[in-house]
C-alpha cells in the first residue's frame, strides 16, 4: 500500500507477502496501485535506497489485492474499519469476503462465503431495482439487490453465503427474497427462503441474511447453467397490496357490498392494511363497515371489508362510501389504493319514477332495459316504419321508461308480457322527415339520473306521405293503411311504382305520395 507522507515522500507498505521483501533492492519492477488519487498523474519514479540501476515503480490508480472486483479503498470503507464480518481480518485481504457500497441505501454491505465448493468471490456489487432492465411487477426492494459471482471448484458445487448489512432492520419477517434473471428479465422467489438474524459488529447491531446456493439450480443460480460459476442477483422484496377494484355499486338500498384487498404474492407473515372512510354516505346511519385495519393472514393473499347498507324510505341521491388505503405493515401500497362503493337509492318520490322520475333525482341504475331486444333491429332496412319497441325487465318501474327519436320524445305504450317483462312501444307514425331523407336515429332509456342511451340507424325504403307545403316534409305512413284508404286508386306492386306515377294518382288530394327506394 502506498501512502503519501508529504509533498515529496511516499511510504510503501508491503502486505500479505512482506516476508519475501527483505530490502529495497527487492522492490524492482514492482507495480504499485495508489489509493491516493493525487498520484494518478505520476508515471514512474526512482526507488529510494535501491542499488539496482534504473529501478522503477509503475503507478496505477487502484488496487484489488483479493481479486473480488472491488478496489481496496472501497472495501476499507466497510463497517468495523473494513472488517465488515468481524472476523479479525480486513475484507480486502480475503477472497471469500467482499464489501462494497449499496446504492439503494448509500451504506456498505459485506458478502461472506462460509462454506461449500464455491468460495472465491469474483465480483460483487449492489443494484437498485430501477437500474435493472426490468422491474418486478410483484414486489418492491426497499434495500436494493445484492449481486455477486462465485467461482466453484467443480460444476454443481454449492456455497453457504451470509450478507452482512450495516444496521439492524425492523419488520424483516415481511421480506420475500427474490432473484432477478438477466437473461429473461424476470423475477422469481428464492427457494428455500434465507433466514434473517442480528449480530453485533464492532459495537453496532446489524441484520444479516443467511442462505445457500447451488451451481445450476434454477431457483438459486440465475445464469441457469451448471458451469462451476454461481451468478446471483437477489434481494428482499415487499409485496404490493391493492384493492381488487376501484369502484362498485349496489343493486339497491339494501344488502351488502364486499371490498377486497389483495397481495401481489404470498407472504410468510400477517399483513395489516389500514384504511380511512369518506364519501357522501354517513357511517352508522347509512351503512356500517368492517373495522380497520384488515388483516391478510400469513399464507393467504386476500382479506375482505364488508359494507352493510342501512335502508331507508327517503328519496335521495345515490351515496358513496370511499375507502382509502393507508400504509400497510409487511407490504407496500400498490396502484389501486382508493375504492368507491356507491349505495343506489331505490326509494320513490311519490311520482312512480325511480329517483324522482323524468331524469331527475338519484334513481336506480339497475336494472336497465335490454336494448338488444330493440325492434326493428339496429341497422335494419324496412319498407315503412310506424313503431319502435324494446323489452324492459320485470322488476323495473315502467313510469321511468321512454323513447327519443331524433332527440325528441315520442308517445309510448307499455304492455306486460307472459314472462313478466314489459314491451315498450313508441308510436313514431308522426315522424317528420325532410324530402329525400331515409335514415333516423333512435334512443331508448330509463328516465332517471341513470339514463341509458343507445343510437340506432334504420333505413326506410318506402313509403312516405309528403305535404305540399313549401318545406315539402313527409310523414311515414303504413302501406297497408294507404291501401285501405286509397285501394281503388293504387294498383299493382308498390315496388314497381315510380314517383311520377304516384304523384299523378294523388294529385287531386293535398298529399303527394312517393317512393324513395
Amino acid at each position: 500500500v502506498v501512502t503519501r507522507d508529504s509533498a515529496t515522500q511516499v511510504t510503501i507498505t508491503l502486505k500479505s507477502n512482506a516476508a519475501a521483501h527483505t530490502s529495497a533492492d527487492s522492490i524492482f519492477d514492482l507495480t504499485i496501485a495508489f489509493q491516493d488519487s493525487a498520484f494518478s498523474t505520476l508515471t514512474a519514479a526512482n526507488v529510494a535506497g535501491s542499488t539496482n540501476a534504473g529501478g522503477r515503480i509503475s503507478f496505477v490508480d487502484n488496487i484489488d489485492v483479493d481479486g473480488d472486483g472491488v478496489d481496496d479503498t472501497g472495501e476499507q470503507a466497510a463497517l468495523n474499519g473494513g472488517d465488515g464480518n468481524c472476523d479479525g481480518v480486513d475484507d480486502d485481504l480475503q477472497q471469500n469476503v467482499g464489501s462494497t457500497t449499496n446504492p439503494e441505501t448509500g451504506s456498505t454491505f459485506t458478502l461472506e462465503v462460509t462454506g461449500g465448493g464455491c468460495t472465491i468471490i469474483e465480483n460483487i456489487q449492489g443494484n437498485t431495482e430501477a437500474s435493472l432492465t426490468a422491474q418486478d411487477p410483484n414486489g418492491d426492494y426497499p434495500i436494493g439487490l445484492f449481486n455477486f459471482g462465485l467461482a466453484c471448484a467443480s460444476e454443481g458445487d454449492s456455497a453457504t453465503v451470509r450478507v452482512w448489512l450495516t444496521q439492524e432492520y425492523a419488520n424483516t419477517g415481511g421480506w420475500i427474497f427474490r432473484k432477478y434473471y438477466p437473461a429473461t428479465d424476470t423475477y422469481a422467489t428464492l427457494a428455500p427462503q434465507p433466514t434473517v438474524g442480528t449480530a453485533d459488529v464492532g459495537g453496532t447491531d446489524v441484520t444479516y441474511i443467511d442462505f445457500s446456493v447451488t451451481d445450476g439450480t434454477a431457483s438459486q443460480d440465475t445464469d441457469l447453467a451448471s458451469n462451476a460459476f454461481i451468478d446471483d442477483p437477489f434481494g428482499p422484496a415487499l409485496p404490493f397490496v391493492n384493492w381488487t377494484s376501484a369502484s362498485q355499486s349496489s343493486a339497491n338500498e339494501s344488502g351488502t357490498m364486499t371490498v377486497t384487498v389483495e397481495l401481489s404474492m404470498v407472504s410468510g407473515v400477517d399483513v395489516t392494511v389500514p384504511f380511512t372512510l369518506s364519501g357522501t354516505a354517513a357511517d352508522g346511519s347509512d351503512y356500517s363497515v368492517t373495522a380497520s385495519p384488515l388483516t391478510i393472514t400469513a399464507g393467504n393473499t386476500t382479506a375482505d371489508a364488508t359494507i352493510t347498507i342501512t335502508g331507508d324510505t327517503t328519496d335521495e341521491s345515490n351515496e358513496t362510501v370511499i375507502l382509502t388505503m393507508g400504509v400497510p405493515t409487511n407490504a407496500n401500497v400498490g396502484t389501486t389504493t382508493v375504492h368507491t362503493a356507491t349505495i343506489t337509492d331505490d326509494d320513490d318520490d311519490g311520482g312512480g319514477t325511480p329517483g324522482g322520475g323524468g331524469g331527475g333525482g338519484g334513481g336506480s341504475c339497475s336494472p336497465l332495459p335490454d336494448f338488444t331486444s330493440i325492434s326493428p333491429a339496429k341497422n335494419a332496412t324496412v319498407d315503412y316504419l310506424e313503431k319502435i319497441s324494446f323489452v324492459a325487465p320485470d322488476n323495473i318501474n315502467i313510469s321511468g321508461l321512454g323513447i327519443e327519436l331524433n332527440s325528441g320524445e315520442v308517445p309510448i305504450s307499455v304492455q306486460e308480457q307472459s314472462d313478466g317483462t314489459f314491451l315498450v312501444t313508441g308510436d313514431i307514425s308522426e315522424l317528420t322527415l325532410n324530402e329525400g331523407e331515409s335514415t333516423i336515429t333512435l334512443s331508448g332509456y330509463i328516465k332517471s339520473s341513470c339514463k341509458k342511451e343507445e343510437d340506432y340507424t334504420i333505413t326506410i325504403l318506402r313509403p312516405l306521405v309528403c305535404d305540399t307545403d313549401a318545406n315539402f316534409t313527409c310523414d311515414i305512413l303504413d302501406f297497408n293503411t294507404l291501401m285501405v284508404n286509397w285501394g281503388s286508386a293504387l294498383t299493382g306492386n308498390p315496388a314497381d311504382f315510380n314517383r311520377d306515377e304516384i304523384v299523378d294518382v294523388f294529385d287531386f288530394n293535398l298529399l303527394l305520395v312517393y317512393w324513395t327506394g
